[in-house]
């Protein structure tokens, strides 16, 4: 598996000894021994303009930098016309690129496909088409296409080992997703239909894994100086604590999911404030890779309202922790053997 590794804080810090909650967010993908090569196929049609645009530019730039350099990817946006937008090795940082794409014209995913077939021609190893879309495709006059022929393109890419997966984007009401299915399924690959602008991040790698929900074990550790480390929990996708051995922990991660410590800051009083450096996360897998990713956290003054600023996500993420405890409470009170019911009982305490 390919990582990324994105970390958030639940506040900022003051000097001194303060609680806090770290979540490193994981989103990763399957890495077979061959580079992998990509045809990413955007939608820039008119209704594309705005938020759906920006999330999808944002999935493309994550998928890419997700990417090792040996793989390859080749991004399309296509409208009333086909454009390249870039190709490059995995691992780039191509957020400036993707920054001057705009939105107009019909949506014309025939000429689309038809350029991925052209550059997967070359290509060998695993490959994979990605089709971001918010509607239907159309013909050179702006009417619904004939969806015979997209089918058969599809199709024919993959019988030539090419895997075509699809994901809707918005309201299936505003398009046929029975189409974007049947496309997926000619492909080989599957789909997403009905995916939040805000979700696409999180899809795009997620839909290439189709139903094989390949896992691959993980230990997190925290080297600090500063940091002491009390506690974690699985976050996402389900809330489990977390077995912490000498500050590590191990967990196993499909194409994404969410590691939380509940973590105690303690540095001297004169300590400066601002961004200050806290320690080291590093992730290792099984197979010996090490990711190591740098802490960084915000020293601010007492009472200010930098200090009262929260990290809407993390807290969140603390909030279904404290909640997961709070049902793991419940039912240990709930069980017969519990030596807390008995004291109730003995004491002439009514159960709760």
């Amino acid at each position: 598996m390919s990582l990324r590794i994105e970390l958030g804080w639940d506040r900022n810090a003051t000097s001194g000894d303060s609680e806090h909650w770290l979540v490193a967010t994981l989103r990763g993908f399957p890495r077979t021994d061959q580079p992998a090569s990509f045809a990413i196929l955007m939608d820039t049609s008119t209704s594309m303009l705005g938020r759906r645009l920006a999330y999808a530019r944002e999935a493309v730039a994550g998928l890419v930098s997700a990417c090792l350099p040996a793989d390859r990817l080749v991004v399309y946006s296509f409208g009333s016309a086909v454009t390249e937008v870039l190709d490059t090795p995995g691992g780039a940082d191509v957020g400036a690129v993707l920054a001057g794409v705009g939105a107009s014209g019909k949506t014309r995913l025939d000429l689309a496909l038809s350029a991925c077939a052209k550059w997967m021609t070359d290509r060998s190893g695993p490959r994979y088409v990605v089709v971001l879309t918010d509607g239907d495709p159309t013909d050179v006059d702006g009417r619904l296409a004939a969806v015979d022929p997209i089918l058969s393109q599809a199709r024919s890419l993959g019988a030539s080992g090419v895997r075509t997966s699809v994901i809707g984007i918005g309201s299936a009401a505003s398009y046929d997703g029975s189409f974007l299915r049947s496309l997926a399924d000619a492909g080989g690959g599957t789909s997403a239909v009905g995916v939040e602008p805000s979700g696409l991040p999180e899809r795009i790698l997620g839909v290439l894994r189709g139903d094989a929900a390949e896992e691959v074990e993980l230990t997190l550790a925290l080297d600090s100086d500063v940091l002491e480390v009390h506690e974690a929990w699985r976050v996402a996708p389900r809330v489990e604590p977390l077995t912490l051995a000498a500050g590590r922990v191990a967990v196993a991660v499909g194409e994404g999911g969410g590691i939380g410590f509940r973590v105690r800051y303690r540095a001297p009083l004169a300590a400066g404030r601002g961004v200050r450096s806290v320690g080291t996360l590093r992730v290792r897998q099984a197979e010996g890779t090490e990711v190591a990713v740098d802490l960084t956290l915000t020293v601010a003054a007492p009472r200010s309202a930098a200090l009262r600023a929260l990290n809407a996500e993390v807290d969140q993420f603390r909030v279904r922790v404290e909640l997961a405890r709070t049902a793991q409470l419940r039912s240990m009170a709930d069980d017969p053997e519990d030596p807390l019911r008995h004291t109730r009982r003995l004491s002439g305490s009514r159960d709760a």
